[in-house]
């Protein structure tokens, strides 16, 4: 699912949070999850790095016109 460290990080952190909600899974292995828990904790994990990032603009791409730029 997510191939960075960084994203493994968030991965882990929403099983342990989906683990709390779901006592019942404390002693299954992520392996063993059914895939639609799987898929709620992955969605939860990418929701998270999603929000976490805010999207800039590039700095030094997009020009920024001056009044003289639209006189002529």
């Amino acid at each position: 699912m997510i191939e960075t460290s960084l994203g493994a990080q968030y991965l882990q952190a929403a099983f342990a949070k989906w683990r709390q909600a779901h006592p019942w899974a404390n002693h299954i292995p992520w392996e063993q999850i059914p895939s639609r828990y799987r898929n709620e904790i992955e969605r939860s994990a990418r929701w998270e790095i999603a929000i976490s990032t805010p999207v800039r603009p590039a700095e030094g791409v997009v020009r920024t016109f001056q009044e003289e730029d639209l006189a002529a």
